[in-house]
């Protein structure tokens, strides 16, 4: 190539980038705006393919609804069932229109505590918002609204992860641009707690979440099963990292060479 036609080649790159990261950030910022950030901690995740298809895909409810049924065991495969998962208590089977986009909100049966909202959009996005802060910590007792467990996150990015999973292999999308965030707007500091030995929730490693940074990658929908576990956990670890956890709880040990120091 001439050199021309490779800095045009890198600025083409850099622009479809950063278009990228533009939609994802808007994409975060309306889940942030109709979720209750001001009173409790929320995971927000949003995803979308890195190469737009070429035409939207207009999934019905029956379709919406049995890719996040899809979604919802296949991310049972990944994280053991010890936590609340966002793809439990939304209504999967009955997934409501919205602005170019198929939602499944939270069961209408679902106590004031349980609240997520997760949506497949035409053009191949999905998002997924769980409520993170105020869930049950014992058969009477609530966290905070700033305090929430580390498997509550590993389950949350892992049904994300497997709601990626299968809306890409539905397009036949190769690569997925994702975000993780856990927003709150609050003058208390976010802790995230995790479990000793004897699987009591444990907070003496935890440090408090000043901000937490959104993780950022671009995922592998065409990988092998192992190959996308390991990008599955790598998001997790870098999830609760930043509440000085190092140990994942819920998900399920990785086969794969990289993971062997873990």
């Amino acid at each position: 190539m001439k050199e021309r036609q490779i800095e045009t080649a890198y600025r083409a790159r850099f622009d479809e980038r950063r278009h990228s990261a533009d939609v994802l950030d808007r994409m975060h910022q309306d889940l942030a705006v109709v979720t209750e950030v001001e009173a409790r901690a929320w995971l927000i995740a949003v995803g979308r393919p890195r190469v737009s298809p070429a035409a939207a895909t207009r999934w019905d409810r029956s379709e919406a609804g049995r890719m996040i049924e899809s979604a919802s065991a296949r991310s049972l495969t990944y994280a053991r069932r010890t936590a609340v998962r966002p793809l439990e208590i939304v209504d999967r089977r009955n997934p409501r229109p919205g602005l170019r986009r198929q939602v499944a909100a939270g069961l209408p049966s679902n106590p004031s505590w349980l609240d997520a909202q997760v949506s497949i959009h035409f053009d191949g996005a999905v998002s997924v918002a769980f409520a993170l802060g105020g869930l049950r910590s014992g058969p009477d007792d609530y966290y905070p609204a700033w305090e929430f467990d580390s498997t509550a996150v590993e389950g949350a990015v892992a049904d994300f992860m497997a709601l990626v999973r299968e809306v890409g292999a539905e397009l036949g999308s190769v690569d997925y641009e994702v975000r993780i965030g856990i927003d709150r707007i609050g003058t208390e500091r976010m802790i995230m707690h995790s479990l000793d030995g004897h699987g009591l929730r444990y907070s003496g490693a935890s440090t408090p979440i000043y901000r937490f940074i959104p993780v950022e990658a671009t995922v592998e929908v065409g990988d092998t099963d192992e190959g996308w576990f390991h990008q599955v956990r790598e998001l997790a670890r870098d999830c609760i990292n930043q509440g000085g956890l190092t140990s994942l709880q819920t998900l399920a040990s990785c086969p794969r060479e990289e993971c062997s120091a873990e």
